[in-house]
């Protein structure tokens, strides 16, 4: 005995809606990724901001020199230089 035309319609229905919620939820995702957050600050508080960076003993001149020179490779660190720094630091914590 031959079957033609089989079809389960409430398993066809539960396929096409499954689709129909994937597509809406990945439109819902795309929409929410497509927001983007506008954060800008007051003026006092960018005045703040850099004061307190200055406090800090940050020089937004020297942090940006530092930046370019590794960037572009022509930073060098001194082995030497930094375990002499070390040793002072060590031994002015230890009192001698």
């Amino acid at each position: 005995m031959k079957i033609e035309g089989f079809q389960n319609n409430s398993y066809n229905d539960q396929i096409n809606r499954l689709k129909v919620d994937q597509n809406k939820t990945k439109q819902v995702r795309q929409q929410e990724n497509s927001k983007a957050l506008d954060v800008s600050l007051s003026a006092k508080t960018q005045e703040i901001r850099k004061n307190s960076q200055s406090e800090a003993g940050l020089d937004p001149e020297r942090v940006a020199s530092l930046k370019q020179a590794i960037k572009d490779g022509s930073y060098k660190v001194s082995a030497e230089s930094i375990a002499s720094k070390m040793m002072a630091d060590f031994d002015t914590k230890k009192g001698n």
